[in-house]
């Protein structure tokens, strides 16, 4: 069995020059859940079953192994700009590992 980090994306932006006044977001990666499943399509069905998403496309969340090259990037502390509710389940998923 694998471990799956489902990762989502949050903007950020503050009326001020350095987001361009709102027109430029900065895009903070959270983690939402970890699942454990045999492949990838298993994953994202067990995913499925916690969120209602869909996968494929330009927006849609993205589902990596933890043994990825990239895994490293979305394990640290959640980033102080996202909500509350999103830091914690970030924390929440980080314990989780």
């Amino acid at each position: 069995m694998t471990k799956y980090l489902l990762i989502f994306r949050q903007q950020y932006s503050e009326n001020t020059p350095e987001y361009g006044h709102g027109d430029f977001p900065d895009q903070i990666d959270y983690l939402s859940a970890v699942v454990e499943a045999d492949t990838l399509r298993k994953a994202q069905n067990a995913v499925k079953k916690i969120y209602p998403v869909k996968f494929g496309g330009m927006f849609s969340p993205m589902l990596i192994e933890t043994t990825s090259e990239y895994a490293h990037l979305y394990t640290g502390p959640a980033d102080k700009r996202l909500s509350p509710e999103r830091q914690a389940r970030h924390e929440k998923c980080r314990t989780a590992l």
